[in-house]
């Protein structure tokens, strides 16, 4: 199962990627475990998870060709 994960703001700098095609882990707990092994770095980093564009705050089922994003702190005006 492909999933792509995206990347925002400083979070590019830890993998040097805006995103990357994965082969998929069942759901959003088990993808962030896998990216944290990936890139320790995420291990301290604060971001927010988003699956097809829209906010996710608990662990969520993922399917074929999904869009995770992680997206790092933001403020609007």
């Amino acid at each position: 199962m492909k999933i792509k994960i995206q990347f925002f703001g400083p979070l590019t700098e830890i993998c040097n990627l805006n995103e990357f095609d994965l082969d998929g882990d069942p759901d959003t707990n088990k993808l962030l475990e896998r990216l944290k092994e990936m890139y320790p770095a995420f291990n301290t980093a604060v971001f927010a998870v988003a699956v097809n564009n829209q906010l996710v705050q608990e662990n969520l089922q993922l399917r074929e060709n999904d869009i995770v994003s992680l997206l790092p702190p933001f403020s609007g005006g």
